[in-house]
């Protein structure tokens, strides 16, 4: 019985001291890159304090720990590894936001410039629009005919400085892509774009007026043309002067000739 007991105590002992070392091996096993030096350390000054009272369970638990260790290093090496993996692609999509917010900025920039350059050239055909339209309530027919024509000539070049300007902005939308930056500005670029469009309507609206008194213009010119035509042969024959065509023979078959 004696020995018995003393078995059962130091059987008891030993289970302690293990109990002490695997408690440390469990901190082990969910240590962290910031604090596995540490446990590493309170493990081994575990087991060595507890060596002894650990007995014949000190090469198991020894074994416990190694493995432990083993596993925590892995881990660790799969969290930094990550860390670090992490930390290249944060990296990595700041460098690419800072790309997509500086060419944001630059296609800003060059689109704004052309539309305030595009702006001035509407400007002008509505100048030259309202310009020929005085011309229109004052001119004879051939001022209001090249009146129009020159109006419709601005119009028609601002026409297509309007369509290259909108090609632009749509290949600059196209650049700026699907991304934070372009989120940002995309009601700036709808704006210009509306500039645009705005601007193209008001000069499609003006050349087709200018096309339609331009060709009532050069329908009236003709026709006093024609007028002027036919009085100045009228004049021709008549002889005497008094408004009435000469009605002798000779006269007036030369006149019905005419």
């Amino acid at each position: 019985m004696r020995k018995k007991r003393e078995a059962e105590e130091i059987h008891r002992k030993e289970q302690a001291a293990a109990l002490v070392v695997r408690k440390v091996i469990q901190r082990v096993r969910i240590a962290t890159p910031e604090n596995y030096d540490e446990l590493r350390n309170e493990l081994e000054k575990a087991q060595a304090s507890q060596l002894e009272d650990m007995g014949s369970q000190a090469e198991k638990v020894g074994k416990e720990a190694e493995t432990a260790l083993q596993q925590a290093q892995q881990r660790i090496d799969e969290i930094n590894e990550k860390r670090a993996a992490d930390e290249k692609r944060k990296v990595e999509e700041e460098k690419r936001r800072k790309e997509e917010e500086e060419t944001c900025k630059r296609l800003m920039e060059e689109a704004t410039k052309e539309v305030t350059d595009i702006d001035a050239k509407v400007s002008e055909a509505s100048d030259a629009f309202k310009s020929a339209s005085d011309e229109v309530k004052e001119g004879t027919p051939d001022a209001i005919v090249e009146a129009a024509g020159k109006a419709e000539a601005t119009i028609k070049a601002t026409l297509e400085a309007l369509d290259a300007v909108a090609k632009s902005l749509n290949e600059k939308r196209r650049e700026m892509g699907h991304n934070e930056a372009s989120k940002k500005v995309r009601h700036d670029l709808d704006d210009l774009e509306k500039k645009v469009s705005d601007g193209r309507r008001s000069c499609d609206r003006n050349l087709s007026d200018m096309k339609r008194v331009r060709d009532k213009a050069a329908r009236k010119a003709s026709a006093l043309k024609k007028l002027a035509q036919k009085q100045a042969g009228f004049t021709k024959y008549d002889i005497d002067g008094d408004g009435i065509a000469d009605t002798s023979a000779e006269v007036l078959g030369s006149y019905f000739a005419w």
